[in-house]
């Protein structure tokens, strides 16, 4: 890859390059499997972007023979989405099945209008139903991995993570998220990386919860948006004045969107003790320089800032040194959070996310 194209690369992600997520998400796929001694994995498809990259990743990690995809239409699925399903499967040479889940869906609604005592309003029927589908798909995941032996990949991207636009117990629910990291416009620009064709990559996107239902109709705002929102606002802990500014967006819409961060953080926090009742995963944090537990780890904000340092040269942060290496990272943790760490401490670390530090790494 030319410089030019390395930087046209690098500027439509927040991270660094494709190439060095697609490794990333790959490497850490293959960690995942071997480290929990399971056979393979399994996967959910729905003809859509994100679970038609997970299963990529997929296949790249463990290998076409040990991949198990699986789709579940429903009413609310579109024909073309379920071929588009299939043709992914094909393409990948992974083993296939699609199973039509809408008598169980009609069935728990049913049911569920029964225990209720009354018969259900129109959009409570169809929010149930839709609630239903994805927590029932789930369970059927986890029903084949328990009978492959194998870990369920999810398909969330951190943009749906970070606002809890997802079923709670449904396609929430997974062993290893392999595009958890990535906002929804990076899937995009992995999907091309991929290979991925575009009337997948280009399709808007859904929930497939019911018919007519569109992502960003619900969300007020396209991805473009919400993800510099959101990297702004959480990532880079920027004011919400200079958020709207930087993003372009009305202090209305990034209200919205900050205020469905705060209300859905239930999903992204285990279920509370009594004595964790009320301690959250903070997405904004006080001061730059304090940690989310105290231990002195750097908290993931921090490790995210980190990663996006480490994708320039160190001289950008003031070092007379061409490449980065554990030594440097290790005064920059200290320099910038006052957390020590360990040379041997950030080389696990760095390998981790799949650098090579035998001899000093190159940002981006």
């Amino acid at each position: 890859m030319t410089e030019r194209e390395q930087k046209t690369d690098r500027d439509t992600t927040f991270h660094t390059s494709y190439d060095e997520l697609r490794r990333r998400a790959v490497g850490f796929v293959a960690t995942a499997v071997e480290e929990a001694g399971a056979e393979g994995v399994v996967v959910g498809v729905s003809g859509g972007i994100d679970s038609t990259v997970a299963a990529h990743i997929a296949v790249r990690a463990v290998g076409s023979e040990n991949v198990q995809a699986y789709s579940f239409p429903a009413a609310a699925n579109r024909y073309e989405n379920m071929r588009d399903a299939e043709e992914v499967a094909d393409k990948l040479d992974v083993g296939f099945r699609s199973v039509e889940i809408q008598g169980l869906v009609d069935r728990f609604a049913d049911t569920a209008e029964v225990t209720t005592g009354r018969t259900l309003e129109e959009e409570e029927r169809r929010l149930m139903e839709g609630n239903a589908a994805a927590r029932l798909r789930m369970a059927l995941l986890y029903s084949q991995a328990s009978i492959h032996d194998s870990l369920v990949v999810g398909t969330g991207n951190r943009s749906e993570l970070l606002l809890g636009y997802y079923t709670k117990h449904g396609d929430g629910a997974a062993d290893i998220l392999p595009i958890g990291d990535l906002y929804k416009t990076e899937v995009r620009g992995l999907a091309r990386h991929l290979g991925v064709p575009d009337k997948i990559v280009g399709k808007p996107p859904t929930a497939g919860l019911w018919g007519g239902q569109s992502d960003e109709s619900e969300l007020g705002l396209p991805y473009e948006e919400i993800d510099r929102v959101l990297n702004l606002y959480v990532d880079r802990q920027l004011p919400m004045e200079d958020v709207a500014d930087e993003a372009g967006v009305d202090v209305e819409e990034l209200e919205d969107v900050v205020e469905m961060l705060e209300e859905n953080e239930h999903k992204r926090t285990p279920p509370p003790t009594p004595l964790t009742y009320g301690v959250s995963r903070r997405t904004r944090v006080e001061s730059a320089n304090s940690t989310d537990g105290g231990d002195g780890s750097l908290d993931e904000r921090q490790l995210r800032h980190v990663m996006g340092v480490l994708a320039d040269p160190p001289a950008e942060e003031g070092y007379d040194a061409r490449r980065w290496t554990p030594e440097l990272v290790v005064d920059y943790v200290e320099r910038s959070f006052e957390i020590a760490y360990s040379e041997e401490r950030v080389r696990r670390l760095l390998e981790g996310l799949g650098y090579d530090t035998t001899a000093g790494f190159d940002g981006g």
